[in-house]
């Protein structure tokens, strides 16, 4: 039975417009040494009586959150790392999905290559999620994200 609410629930068309219920900030200036490491945290604050999927997502079929950058030459950029979802379950079912509310933090490993100049950087990217509250889930939306990085001379 819960398996067949979740499937019309999710059978049911997407809204064309999502509410502007997730705000992405990227974080300010990330000061790393040459052939350094630092840590970006990307912000993402999720209005009250919504959700986004987290990442990884529960299922296949649901949309998680992700962060993704343009490469630039002379900082690396690891892969994101997410924090853990809270259980949730869509009204009418049972299953527990693990999705993200309130505040979110998705810290962001780069590092300084050898390539890297002193000066500053900007690296460019998009986080996607989607929205949803206990009835319907909404369209993904693309939030750009700027990440600006100064790097430093490296102390010896």
């Amino acid at each position: 039975m819960a398996v067949s609410a979740l499937a019309l629930v999710f059978a049911t068309p997407v809204l064309a417009a999502a509410p502007a219920v997730v705000h992405v900030s990227a974080p300010d200036t990330v000061v790393i040494s040459q052939r350094g490491k630092g840590v970006a945290h990307v912000k993402l604050v999720i209005d009250a009586g919504y959700h986004v999927q987290a990442n990884p997502a529960s299922a296949d079929y649901l949309i998680a959150t992700t962060l993704k950058l343009k490469a630039l030459r002379g900082l690396k950029a690891s892969k994101p790392v997410y924090p853990k979802g809270t259980p949730y379950s869509l009204e009418g079912t049972t299953e527990k999905l693990s999705t993200y509310e309130g505040a979110v933090d998705v810290g962001l490993p780069l590092r300084a290559t050898d390539e890297a100049r002193t000066g500053m950087y900007t690296l460019h990217g998009t986080l996607r999620a989607q929205a949803c509250d206990a009835r319907a889930c909404y369209a993904p939306a693309d939030f750009p994200v700027d990440i600006v990085v100064r790097v430093e001379k490296r102390k010896r």
